[in-house]
């Protein structure tokens, strides 16, 4: 599965704590909220708008990494990525693993996707 997102902000680690190996990263991306229930009414207010924060785990910091060589991401500059979905589950419970993040330069006046190259990073 692919879903494109605007990546506002990430963050790696790859290292040792307490003698632990630890390999993982996380983005933050723009998501709009869910206004298909918005009402006003006898029996009171339910109302969404705007946007919020969701945060992405990922199992690799080299992934995550890959955004390095770009301008840092934010709110007013957020870096368009199209993101590699699988879903896994245990048995019992299921959730969505980031399996690449495939940077994207959009064009302003046609709106067409293009791969930005980057800089392969590893973490250290």
């Amino acid at each position: 599965m692919e879903l494109l997102v605007d990546v506002i902000g990430y963050k790696a680690f790859k290292g040792a704590i307490n003698g632990s190996a630890i390999d993982n990263g996380e983005l933050y991306a723009v998501v709009s909220l869910d206004d298909s229930y918005n009402r006003i009414d006898e029996d009171g207010l339910n109302w969404k708008a705007g946007c919020t924060v969701e945060s992405w785990k990922i199992r690799s910091a080299d992934l995550v990494m890959k955004l390095s060589s770009l301008p840092a991401p934010s709110v007013k500059n957020p870096i368009a990525c199209r993101l590699y979905v699988k879903r896994i589950s245990n048995g019992r419970e299921s959730r969505e693993v980031i399996t690449d993040i495939e940077p994207l330069q959009v064009n302003a006046k046609t709106g067409e996707l293009k791969s930005v190259p980057v800089k392969e990073k590893v973490a250290a």
